[in-house]
C-alpha cells in the first residue's frame, strides 16, 4: 500500500483491513479466487450497509451517501466509489479470467 511497506504510512487503510478481517471474517483462507472475491463483495456490502461510522455521524456509509445525494451538496459528494464495490467491474474481471 505504501512505498516503505509500513502500516503506519496508511493507518486508515490498515484500520479498515483490520475491521474487515476481525469483524467480518476475512482473516480466513479461501480455496480459490472466486470464493475469496465472493466473500469480499459480501463483506464490503455489509460494511457499507450495516456498520455505523463515526465519520458519518453514526450512520452507515450507504445512508450518508443517500442523504448527500438527496441534498445535492456538491462540496459533500463522496469520493468516487471504490472499485471493489462496483459489481459490474467485478463481473468484468471474472469474465476476463474465465470465472463466469
Amino acid at each position: 500500500m505504501t512505498q516503505s511497506g509500513s502500516p503506519y504510512d496508511n493507518a486508515i487503510a490498515e484500520r479498515v483491513n483490520g475491521i474487515l478481517k476481525g469483524e467480518f471474517g476475512l482473516a480466513g483462507i479461501f480455496n480459490n479466487y472466486s470464493q475469496a472475491l465472493g466473500k469480499l463483495v459480501e463483506v464490503v456490502d455489509k460494511y457499507n450497509k450495516l456498520r455505523p461510522q463515526f465519520s458519518c455521524n453514526l450512520q452507515t456509509p450507504q445512508c450518508t451517501h443517500e442523504i448527500i445525494k438527496r441534498e445535492q451538496k456538491p462540496e459533500l459528494q463522496p469520493i468516487q466509489q471504490n472499485w471493489i464495490t462496483d459489481v459490474k467491474y467485478i463481473q468484468e474481471i471474472n469474465n476476463i479470467v474465465g470465472l463466469n
